[in-house]
């Protein structure tokens, strides 16, 4: 997957949320964007998955417009997006495993493919063990790691992580981080991680880096 974005705005009553964003990412590169709360990033992830249409600009992927009006080419974007977001939402009368099979049913996956891929999400971020449990029985790290798990369903091809790690603990997020890079190479998906920790960066390997500032994007090289 390629998606590219040109001069991208979106504008709200009280001025632009993003403004001018260039930015482009193919399967299976990693980007992290850095910045404070309110910044843009949410925005920019909504846009990327296909949620928000901008007030400017263009979305190519692989090549062609992606046009925000058409519900079906959305809807076939969408499938290809996995997203892990800062608050997983969880059905909370269903098992954990339960969850994901919706979640595999919703990308268009029969029963016998969503169990095997559900299976395979969940050993990928080591709750194998923790599956026949209902959601509120987890720690808010454990529906984080059940979060990431649900991303990996259907033929997904680029994930998009929006500042999902806070609140962590340093051993929490660092086994979070490496299940989503072990996975996401193995698998070639591109990664994308927004993030309010500056540091992140750091312990990403080989990533395109960027700060984000009052909507406005900057390669972090050329930001400090």
């Amino acid at each position: 997957m390629h998606i590219e974005l040109s001069e991208i705005t979106i504008d709200s009553r009280h001025g632009p949320i993003v403004s001018g964003i260039t930015l482009s990412i193919s399967s299976p590169s990693r980007v992290v964007i850095s910045g404070p709360a309110s910044c843009g990033k949410s925005t920019l992830i909504s846009v990327l998955r296909g949620s928000s249409a901008p007030s400017s600009g263009s979305v190519t992927v692989d090549g062609l417009p992606l046009t925000f009006t058409s519900g079906k080419q959305i809807r076939a974007h969408q499938r290809r997006v996995g997203v892990i977001a800062q608050i997983p939402v969880f059905d909370r009368d269903l098992t954990v495993f339960e969850n994901i099979l919706l979640a595999g049913a919703a990308r268009g996956l029969t029963r016998e493919q969503a169990t095997s891929a559900a299976l395979e999400a969940l050993a990928d971020v080591g709750m194998s063990h923790r599956r026949q449990h209902r959601v509120d029985e987890l720690s808010d790290a454990e529906r984080t790691l059940v979060g990431m798990a649900r991303a990996f369903i259907g033929p997904v091809e680029i994930l998009l992580i929006d500042d999902a790690f806070v609140g962590l603990d340093e051993p929490t997020l660092r086994s979070a981080l490496d299940s989503v890079i072990a996975a996401t190479g193995r698998r070639e998906i591109a990664l994308v991680i927004t993030t309010s920790d500056a540091t992140l960066a750091d312990v990403v390997p080989d990533s395109q880096r960027y700060t984000m500032h009052d909507g406005r994007l900057s390669p972090l090289q050329e930001a400090a």
